[in-house]
């Protein structure tokens, strides 16, 4: 797919829908990170490629809020082979995506 910005993601399959924010590089080089609170967004790294071009396009979300609620990935250990991730893209069309792994039960385990 040609180069169009991220505007929201969907994942059925967890119930995860949140429109995305594009941030990107602190002073210190690290990640800026989308805030947190209940129903805080998603947000796509603005230096990776966007979602449906040739490459790994990043993705960030909370799975906890910092008030203990769930944030929008909570669901993400849920995820099972072949459930579809869907993002929408700036130019109307959307990249979907479909997971290939689940994470192991002792992994899910740990909070």
């Amino acid at each position: 797919m040609p180069e169009s910005a991220p505007t929201a993601v969907q994942i059925p399959a967890i119930g995860a829908d949140s429109e995305l924010l594009h941030l990107g590089l602190r002073d210190n080089g690290s990640l800026e990170v989308p805030p947190t609170g209940p129903d805080s967004p998603a947000s796509w790294y603005d230096k990776s490629p966007t979602p449906g071009e040739l490459g790994p396009s990043i993705l960030l979300g909370h799975v906890n809020e910092e008030d203990g609620s769930d944030g929008v990935f909570a669901g993400l250990r849920d995820l099972q082979p072949g459930d579809e991730i869907q993002i929408e893209r700036e130019d109307g069309s959307t990249a979907t995506f479909s997971s290939t792994a689940s994470m192991p039960r002792s992994r899910r385990a740990r909070a």
